[in-house]
């Protein structure tokens, strides 16, 4: 084990923060996209448990590898520097208590990105850099509905760092590699902007089979995505021609991941 690795393991003991936790075994052929210089964005229902599960198995696998990581979320740009000291700090009782205060994780709106699963996430993730050392985050987001895509791009790539892998996680029209939406042919996106400044960027849809999801269509809560199935055939496939994503992440049946702020540790 390296040094970097042992100072950090210890720290993590003596904050009582290690967990065991593993990489899950990913698709053969994401792992041949895991390579410094990609952009791989991950397109997401908001509110489920399983999409940033997946999400982090790929960072797991890339930060285990040695590879050095770069991670955007889909969260207000201005909480960038409050995710990244929630990165970096092993004693994790009061820096959890301050960045839960923010609007974005305590605010009255929470359509899902907000949720308990996400912030295991970011938890998940500090595990990581305080033993493996070898990741940066940022976010992207911009509460601005005239050209919100065309900002989110501008902030992302102001982050992108082509000696690094880049994964991101956002909702999936923000994914889409090229613009257009089902209810608008106009519509930009931010991932078609990326795309156009990196040909390495690669567009991954988080497709599921069933379930259900915390999100805001239009109230916010839970809703059904249908009856949950048996024996789902779990794939990682191309999509041929322009696709809106260029990979189909087929993950089988989801379930609803509520606002952090509802669970009791938060309260």
């Amino acid at each position: 084990m390296q040094w970097h690795k042992l100072i950090g393991f210890v720290l993590l003991i003596h904050s009582g923060f290690v967990s065991g936790q593993t990489c899950n075994e990913l698709p053969a052929q994401l792992l041949k996209l895991l390579t410094p210089g990609n952009i791989l964005l991950f397109g997401e229902m908001h509110g489920t448990k399983q999409m940033p599960e997946h999400f982090y198995d790929v960072i797991c696998t890339a930060s285990e590898s040695d590879t050095q990581v770069n991670i955007g979320i889909e969260v207000p740009f201005e909480l960038t520097k409050d995710i990244q000291k929630f990165i970096n700090t092993s004693n994790h009782s009061d820096i959890d208590l301050e960045f839960l205060k923010h609007t974005f994780w305590s605010g009255e709106y929470q359509d899902g990105r907000a949720s308990q699963a996400m912030f295991e996430l970011m938890h998940k993730i500090r595990i990581l850099n305080l033993t493996n050392n070898n990741i940066q985050i940022f976010t992207f987001d911009h509460n601005t509905p005239n050209k919100r895509d065309k900002l989110m791009a501008s902030t992302f790539i102001s982050n992108i760092n082509t000696n690094k892998l880049t994964l991101a996680l956002s909702g999936n029209i923000h994914s889409r590699t090229v613009h257009g939406r089902p209810w608008d042919k106009e519509e930009k996106n931010m991932g078609a902007f990326i795309k156009e400044n990196y040909i390495n960027t690669h567009s991954i849809y988080f497709s599921y089979s069933s379930g259900d999801a915390w999100v805001c269509m239009p109230n916010c809560g839970v809703h059904s995505l249908g009856e949950k199935q048996t024996n789902v055939s779990k794939n990682f496939t191309k999509n041929e021609g322009a696709k809106h994503h260029m990979w189909n992440w087929t993950i089988g049946n989801v379930e609803a991941s509520i606002p952090e702020k509802n669970t009791k540790k938060s309260s």
